[in-house]
Formats: structure tokens, sequence, C-alpha cells
């Protein structure tokens, strides 16, 4: 490099060579330089430097020139200097002075830095290179350096002597050294360049020094005069001074003045803002700052969440407020401030009485931090919550555990018992309701709660159909006098009614349906039933003029069951004989009743009735009638064995024969295959045709004459044994007339009816299936009597297991074979509640079907119309599925009830009426009883306040959730959302710098030394 650069240098020069000597070269070259004409005079030095290049202060000279024209050589030159001359020549300091400089200016501080470090020659060290030694090391970071640098500059005449104290007093202030920094700063306030930047200095120092009220002695002053870009800073500095000195509206003034220059405020900012409006009593303000702090650590969070808490609760907004303290109480940081919390958290949730805040958890975290401030106060409100809330399973299990108990424990033990009991038995949890008041019964403090006791444990065991149980306890509260004797003695007597007529005990369920009917206040559905089972009750004892008076009043009231009360006045009219009634009810059946399950009964006994008084061409006609319209093949061999009498009664032998013949070859598993058999053979005999006989019997591979009685005699056996419910011995006896006779025995189907019957009374219910199923195999073919009875085994069986996909099944055939309408009517309400979760389609067909029904309560109408609703929102039916919701909301308060209203609730919410979701979620809260349904509202109240920007109340909700709900899928979901707000508050703070109040360095720029 070096050798290319004299080259040029010869080029350039060698014209001029021959003219000029060296001396002559090197004087003019002075005389310009001298004048600063610093180009001219570096060419004659170049031209000098020819003649002789090892002459150090033409070398000098030259660089110098270089250097006040900024030449590109410049450092080639020094370079070139530095090479040829030794550290004991003056110019090779000189060399390292200007090469300092030459990098200083470029902002090259750490070449700067080196050059400096290496002049050993102190005459040379002048305060220009003290100071930019000094702000090399200022810059590197290396302030202890610096400051020795800047302290040796004590010339006050100096250019550099101003700043160096400037320099020195903000080292002092990086090192925190904030008394040494105040005392530079403050001997600079008069001097023009310094004196802004120094006051902004000394009012920082003040702040850190915690001297509030000196911040705001000095700043005040200052204010109007400090530049622009310090305002906003300076405002916050009073800001927070008047705020330490709790002069809260000057603070809030100048909090605003410095919110109108500052775009994004720390989280800092935003707590101060909101406590010093706390202070002040502007609790909307704020809550607005305060809900803006997030993603800050626990000692700023829990103070925030406690004064949040405060300000919801003086704007009355207590459901915010319950979670703000419940936040600021998770929080180990402050523990004054965790009891304060815990305590208003209590207070909260006792007069809120919302879900998941379990009051036995804060008394017990109180105990174990040894809290006992509020001690007695909680006490006694939770002893009072358990009259006034409807927070049971906590109360209860906060008491559950004391010991001793005191009288008043154990009444409250005794009422929450009572009230949990019937919120499990208003979601039919009967077994559990069960456990609860049999608990209730334990403490026997109120009367009044005991004696209810007993009635709802009553209508338990009847729910259950433990009949028995249900009779005794009913009649154990209808000895009482308690208050609530009236209000439950229709239910009671209803219900026991009822239980003594399905143990059969038909005088005492007429006595209690008489005494149900003659109350006051009885509801139209059930009066109607209970007369057609007063009716029933008549029939089963024989009283037929009572039970027909009643199935006519049934008839009169036309509310449900008109054709079964009909059919029934018929048989009672056959039964007193009165054929005249008998066949006016029947007809009246056939004409009216076309579709009623009772029809072809009705039909088949007008034939029989027309039989029986010798009508013998309306018994035909009506015979005919049956067998064209019945699929049961019961009914079927019936119809033709009784035609085959009619036309025996009529000498038309010949039909008669072909009749009985057809019943022996098509339904020999029918109940009158046995009586065709006979009749026929008596008419071939008495006809004088046994040979015809013979030859036809022959036909027949099924029959076997000489094993006729046998068969009989096995059959029976097995039968008496059953039904004197030896179950173990009919089972064996029915086993052994299979291995016998196999299919081909006369009482085959019966046999596997009595056989399937033996195992389910034996609770072998893998053998009970087995057989029942195999005979529905084969009733299915021939439709026998015992088609309906073993379909009605099995489809109950799998529905009370869960087996729904086996239930439906069966269920569907029964919908199509039902003999009477309590049948029917459990047949589609149970395909409704059995497709629910299976196939939602077929479940709102069923429930469609269930709104037709004529008998309906409301728990029924309520699970249908719901059915309906969530199948029309899932198609895009929405008005119609809100209000259907709103229907079943309004009929019940169980889980049903909760599920519609939170349907409702989420409607609101898509139509972004989010006032209106809120407060349908804490009705839901308040006024329903699933837990499900409440968490699922409150899962969507915390995505309202996310709508609605309060990311605060969102994640309290959510952690609420989290911490106190049992569904593990909606706690998953909760933690889920909880995380994606964690996620964004974490991205906006990347986003935002936060930053206390600091000065910004980098605005400070070098002087021009030029200008000192």
């Amino acid at each position: 490099m070096m050798k290319k650069f004299f080259f040029v240098i010869y080029c350039l020069a060698f014209s001029v060579l021959l003219t000029y000597s060296q001396s002559s070269y090197f004087d003019n070259g002075m005389t310009h330089y001298e004048v600063e004409e610093f180009s001219i005079a570096k060419s004659f030095f170049i031209n000098s430097y020819l003649f002789d290049n090892t002459n150090e202060e033409l070398i000098y000279l030259i660089a110098k020139c270089s250097k006040e024209i900024n030449s590109n050589d410049v450092e080639d030159w020094y370079n070139l200097l530095l090479e040829e001359t030794n550290n004991n020549s003056k110019y090779y300091y000189l060399a390292l002075k200007d090469m300092s400089l030459i990098h200083f200016d470029r902002g090259e501080f750490k070449n700067c830095r080196k050059f400096l470090m290496s002049i050993r020659l102190s005459s040379l060290f002048d305060d220009e290179l003290y100071f930019k030694l000094g702000y090399c090391f200022l810059q590197e970071g290396e302030f202890d350096e610096a400051k020795y640098c800047f302290e040796n500059i004590d010339d006050i005449s100096s250019t550099y002597y101003i700043p160096s104290i400037y320099y020195y007093g903000h080292i002092a202030y990086e090192q925190k050294l904030y008394s040494v920094s105040l005392d530079k700063m403050n001997s600079l306030l008069d001097q023009k360049v310094y004196g802004n930047i120094a006051s902004y200095y000394i009012s920082q120092i003040l702040f850190k020094q915690d001297q509030y009220q000196k911040v705001v002695d000095f700043v005040i002053p200052i204010l109007d005069n400090s530049v622009n870009s310090r305002k906003k800073e300076l405002y916050r500095i009073l800001a927070e001074s008047y705020y330490r000195l709790e002069s809260y509206k000057n603070a809030d003034n100048f909090f605003e003045k410095y919110l109108e220059l500052e775009e994004n405020p720390s989280m800092l900012d935003n707590f101060q803002i909101g406590q010093t409006n706390i202070f002040l009593g502007n609790f909307e303000k704020a809550i607005f700052f305060l809900e803006q702090v997030s993603g800050v650590p626990d000692s700023l969070r829990q103070f925030n969440a406690y004064y949040l808490g405060k300000a919801y609760l003086e704007s009355e907004n207590k459901i915010y407020a319950l979670n703000a303290f419940k936040e600021a109480a998770d929080i180990n940081y402050d523990y004054d401030i965790k009891e304060e919390s815990l305590y208003n958290y209590f207070k909260l949730s006792y007069e809120l009485d919302l879900p998941y805040s379990n009051l036995s958890d804060i008394i017990q975290i109180m105990d174990d931090l040894n809290f006992t401030k509020y001690k007695s106060e909680l006490e006694d409100l939770i002893l009072n919550l358990f009259q006034s809330t409807r927070k049971y399973g906590e109360a209860y299990d906060f008491l559950k555990n004391k010991y001793p108990l005191s009288k008043n424990d154990k009444k409250s033990l005794q009422r929450l018992s009572y009230f949990i009991g019937i919120q499990l038995y208003n979601d039919a949890d009967f077994n559990n309701a069960l456990l609860f008041f049999e608990s209730s019964l334990l403490y026997p403090i109120n009367q009044e709660i005991n004696d209810m006791t007993m009635y709802w444990l009553g209508d338990c065991f009847y729910q259950m159909n433990d009949f028995q149980n249900s009779i005794n306890l009913y009649n154990n509260f209808l000895n009482k006098t308690s208050k609530s004797y009236f209000e439950k003695l229709n239910n009671a007597q209803y219900n026991l009614a009822y239980s003594y007529y399905k143990i059969r005990d038909y005088d005492a369920a007429i006595k209690y349906f008489r005494k149900f009917l003659i109350s006051p206040n009885t509801d139209t559905l059930r009066k109607t039933d209970a007369y057609l089972r007063l009716a029933d009750s008549y029939y089963l004892l024989s009283n037929f003029v009572m039970a027909n008076e009643n199935y006519t009043i049934v008839e009169n009231y036309n509310v449900f069951d008109q054709d079964y009360a009909i059919y029934q006045k018929s048989k009672c009219a056959a039964l007193l004989s009165d054929f005249t009634n008998q066949e006016k009810e029947l007809l009246k059946l056939h004409k009216r009743f076309k579709n009623s399950v009772y029809y072809e009964k009705s039909v088949y006994d007008l034939a029989n009735l027309y039989k029986s008084i010798e009508k013998n061409n309306l018994a035909i006609e009506y015979y005919n009638k049956v067998i064209s319209l019945t699929s049961n093949s019961e009914l079927l061999a019936k119809s033709l064995y009784n035609k085959s009498l009619v036309f025996e009664n009529l000498s038309m032998i010949d039909s008669a024969i072909v009749t009985l013949r057809k019943v022996i070859q098509d339904f020999r598993l029918t109940s009158s295959f046995r009586n065709a058999r006979l009749n026929l053979k008596d008419l071939y005999v008495n006809s004088g045709q046994v040979d015809s006989y013979l030859r036809f019997i022959n036909t027949i591979p099924q029959i076997d004459v000489s094993e006729q009685s046998k068969d009989s005699l096995l059959y029976q056996s097995a039968l008496i044994n059953f039904k004197k419910k030896i179950f173990s011995k009919s089972k064996i006896d029915f086993i052994n007339y299979f291995e016998y006779f196999g299919e081909n025995g006369i009482f085959y189907i019966s046999s596997c009816y009595y056989l399937a019957e033996s195992y389910w009374n034996l609770s072998d219910t893998l053998n009970a299936i087995e057989v029942s199923e195999k005979l529905v195999r084969i009733s299915n073919v021939e439709n026998t009597e015992f088609y309906e009875p073993t379909i009605l085994r099995l489809t109950r069986y799998f529905y009370n297991t869960e087996n729904y996909y086996m239930s439906n099944e069966y269920y569907k055939i029964l919908d199509s074979i039902a003999s009477d309408n309590n049948l029917y009517r459990e047949s589609i309400t149970r395909l409704m509640f059995g497709f629910e979760e299976i196939d939602d389609s077929l479940s709102v067909q069923y429930a469609y079907r269930v709104l037709e029904m004529d008998r309906l309560d409301d728990r029924l109408l309520a699970r249908s119309k719901l059915i309906i609703a969530r199948y029309d929102f899932v198609n895009g039916n929405y008005l119609r599925s809100f209000n259907y919701c709103n229907e079943v909301a309004s009929l019940t308060n169980n889980k049903d009830g909760a599920e519609a209203l939170f349907m409702v609730t989420y409607f609101e919410y898509l139509q972004e009426n989010y006032d209106i979701a809120e407060s349908l979620i804490f009705d839901l809260a308040e006024n329903y009883s699933s837990p499900l349904w409440i968490g699922e509202g409150f899962l969507l109240l915390a995505e309202i306040y996310l709508k609605t920007g309060n990311t605060y109340q969102a994640k309290a909700t959510l952690e609420s959730l989290i911490k106190h709900h049992h569904n593990i899928d909606l706690v998953t979901r909760a933690q889920l959302k909880i995380e994606e707000i964690l996620i964004h508050d974490i991205e906006v703070l990347n986003r935002t710098k936060e930053s206390d109040v600091k000065i910004n360095f980098e605005e400070l720029e070098i002087l021009d030394y030029e200008e000192f």
C-alpha cells in the first residue's frame, strides 16, 4: 500500500523536480501553512519530501495539512510518521494525539482511547485530551475511569471545565451516587448550555431520594420554562410526588397533564392514577385505570386487585368486587392486604350467594395463617348463611366436620341436609337425596323440617318404585300436623294411593284416591288420573258398578285416556251382563277412536258379544274385521277359532272345519291351537269323518297324539311352581320341558316366557336376556300373547341400565304394538330420552310426539321442548329455539331449566346484548340448581367480559371456575381460555416498552468543541 502511495507521489511531482530545490519547496510550504493554505502547503511539502524522506517534521506537516483539508490520505501520513519515528520523538506523540482526535470526531471512541492511552508525554496531555479520554470511557461504560479523567480538568477557565462537571454529575447519577450528582448539577444551574438539563437531573435526584416536597418546590417554578420534550417527565414526577405526599387532587391534576402527552402509560401509571381517584372518590375513573393493569409482579398485582375491589364495592358492583378481592387474597405478598381481601371476599360471597366461592376454604385459610382480626364476625356470618342462602353444600361441608356440635349447629345441619336433599330430588338424583334426608333426621331439632323430611323420603321411595317404604313414610307424614301439611297433602295422598295401587292393596288405594279427590286445589291432570286409578281399583275388586261410575267421570272430563275409560266401561257392562250398554260403549269406541290402541280389542269384543247373544251374522262380520285389521297372531287365532264356533252354531260344519284347520296349520304357537285341535277332532268324529281327521293330523309334524298328555303334564307342573313363586324349581322344570320336547312342544312359547320370567325373578339377567331375546325372535313371527310383555321386560331393563342402543330398538317395537295408552306414552317418552345422546334428529321426532300427548307434566314438557330447541339452534332456526328456551326456563329450575336459560343467555350474547346476557347469568346462578350449566354460564360471562374489554374480570371469573368447579371439561376449557388471555397480555407487554421515570440520555449529544 505504502509503495503504491509513494509511486503516485513521485509521478505527480516529477515535472517540477528539475526546477526547484529542496529548501525552496519547504520555505514556500511554510509560507502557505502559516496562512492556513493547507492544500498548497501540502504540495510544496510533498515535493520537499522527495528530496528528504527522513525529515520527521516534514512528514508531520504533510499529515497535518491532510488532516486540515480532510484528505483521504491523512491516516497514511500519520501511520508513516509513527513508523519512521520512535517514542522519544515529540512528533510521534503529536501523531498519536492527532490520530486520537480524528477517531473521536468520527465517533470511533474505542480507537480514540487506544491512541490517547499510548501518549506518554505528560506535557501534551491537556484538558481537551482528558475530556475526550473521559468521554471515551463513558461511552464504553467504564464510569470510574471516566470520572478520573473529568476530575483532572480543574481549570475553571478551560472550555472543558463545565462539560466535565456535567458528565461527572451524569456518571454519579448512573452510579446512584445521588448526593454527588446533586452537588455537580446544582453548580450548573446558572450555565446557559447546561442549566436546563441540570435542573431536570436535580428534579430526578430529589425524586429518587424520596424528597417529594423538595421536588414540588423545585419543579413548579421551572415548569413553565422547561422544554416541551421534558414536560411529560416533569408532569409525571410532580404527579407521583403529590401522590406520595397524599395531595391527591394535585396528583390527579398532573397525572391528567401527563396523560395528554403519554399515549402508552405504564402499568404503574395506571395503578397510581386509579388509586389516586379512589382517594378522591372518583370510583368509575379509578376502575377504568386499575382495570388496565396486567402482567405485573405479584406485589403490584395484589395491591391493584385490592383497590380495584374497593372501587367496585363503592360503585355497587359487588360481583366484580368479589372477583377482585379473590385475586388479592390469592397472592402471598402483603399479608395485611391478604387478610382484608379474604374478609371482603367472604362477606361478598355471603351476601351474593354465588357458586364457586367456597366459604369453608376461606375460614380454613384464615385459620392456617392465624388471621384473627375478623374471626368472630366471620363465624357469625357463616352461621347466618345457613338461614339466608342457597349455598347449602358448602355450608354443610363446613359444619359436618365441626366438633363438638352446638344445638344451633345441629339445627343448621338438619336444615342444610333437608335443602340439599330437595335440590337432589329436583334433579332426579333420588338415591343421593335419600342420604341427605336421612342425615336431616339425625338432628330432629325443628319439628316442621322433620315432618317434611318424612314426606320427601316417601317421595324418593315412590319415585324409585319402592312402594312399601313410600307407604310407611307417607302415612307417617299424614299423621303429622306441620305447617306444610296442607301444602303437600294432595301430593302425599295421591302418591300414597298410587303406592297402594302398585302393591295391589286396592281397598287402601280407593281410600286415598277418594281423599285426594275431595281435597282442594287438585289439578285437572292428576284429578283425571286419580279417577282412572280409582275406577281401576274398583274394577279389580269386582265392584263394577262403582268402576263404571268413575270411568264415566273420566270420559266426561275428556282430558286424556277417554278411549281407555270407554273400553273399561264396556268390560264393566259385560261383567254385569248388561249387554246393551256393552254394545253401546264398544260401538262408541269403534266409531270415535279408530286410531286407539283399544280399537282392535273393541272390534274383537263386539264380535264376541254378538256371538254370545247369538247375533251370528254380526259376529262373523266383526270377526272378519278383526282378521283384516290385526297382525297379532294371538288375536287372529282367537278370532278364527271363535268364528268356527259361530259356524258350528249355524250348522255350517264344513266352514267350521276349514276355519279350525287354518288355526292348526298357521297358529300352532298360540293359545287357541290346542282347543282348535280338540274341537276339530270332535267335528270330524261327529260327522263320521275320522279318517279325514287322521290324514289331516298326520300332515302336521308337530302333533304326536301319544305325547300330548305328557307335554301338558310337564308344562302344568312347571307352571304351578312358577305361580307359587318357587322360581328356582320352575326354572329347572321348564329347562326339563325343553330338553324333552324342544321347539315341538305344544307349550313351547309359553314355557320360554315363564322360564325367562323365572330367570328375571332370580336376578339371573344374562340367561333372562338370552331366553327373552329368543322368545322375541319367535314371537316376532307369530306375534303371540307373550310378545309385548317380553319386549317390555327387555326394554325396561336396558333403559334402566342406560344401554339406550338396545332399549331404543325394543321401545320402537313397543311403540308399534302397545296395547294400552300408558305403554304407548312410556315408549315414545323413553325413545325421546334414549335417542337424545345418540341421534338428535330422531329424538326431536319423538319430542314432537310427546308434545302431542294429552297427559304431560311440566318436567316432561320442559325436556321435550328443550330437545327441540337444541335441534333448532344447531339447524339455524334461532327464533323458535329462543322461544322454546324461554318457555322451558319458566317451567322448571332444574338442570333442564338451567340449560334453557343458558341457551337464552347465549342468544343474547350472539346478539351482542352483553348487559342482558350478564344479568341472565347471575339469574342462572341464583335461581337454578345445575352446577354444570351455572359453570357454562360463568365461562360465557368471561367471554362477555373479554368482548367488553374487561380482561381483569374475565381472568378472575375463569380462575374461580378453575379452582372450584368439578367438571373436568369445563375446567380444561377455562384453563385454555385463561392461557390465551395471558399470552395476549405478554404480547401487549412486549409491544409496549415499560419504563420507570428516567432520563433518556440518548437525547444528550456531544457539543461542538470548537464552540467551547
